[in-house]
């Protein structure tokens, strides 16, 4: 690998052995990284660290997710961040599933414009990434409209 920012990461399962590759890497800031252990499905990667902290403050203050929910284990989920942290735990979601459908259709907003990413791969994702408060897997219904002031304020502050 050559180039300023190259950068090697793997993540395999404890089960997998690693193979026996030379990895030759050049240039500055060049770096590889290997994480043994189980990878934690998250949503796909886009966006900056600090766009995500300030949608995971909203989240917490305005009752969308638990205020239990640790900022790094957000920021892993909902793709603002490649570094898995240990013991992940997933989002537990406060507000209907239809309100998480359409914060997930923003979040990805461009994503979901270049076909990079389908609204059917997003909602097969969510179990996974979100619970409700029994601490079960959220599964995303077809969509319904709603109407309401929570609806309103989460689409204000998910700009596409």
């Amino acid at each position: 690998m050559t180039g300023e920012n190259a950068q090697y990461i793997e993540r395999r399962s404890k089960d997998v052995e690693a193979d026996d590759r030379e990895i030759r890497m050049e240039g500055r800031n060049a770096r590889f990284e290997e994480h043994v252990g189980a990878v934690v499905s998250h949503l796909p990667l886009d966006g900056d660290i600090d766009t995500g902290l300030r949608q995971f403050e909203f989240l917490v203050r305005g009752g969308y997710i638990a205020s239990t929910t640790h900022e790094q284990h957000f920021l892993y989920l909902m793709g603002y961040s490649s570094v898995q942290p240990e013991d992940v735990q997933p989002i537990m979601w406060q507000t209907t599933k239809e309100q998480l459908h359409k914060m997930l259709q923003r979040r990805y907003a461009t994503l979901l414009a270049s076909r990079a990413v389908t609204d059917a791969q997003l909602k097969a994702l969510a179990p996974d990434c979100f619970v409700d408060k029994k601490g079960n897997g959220i599964e995303i219904p077809k969509p319904r409209e709603e109407v309401s002031m929570m609806m309103d304020e989460l689409l204000k502050n998910f700009p596409t």
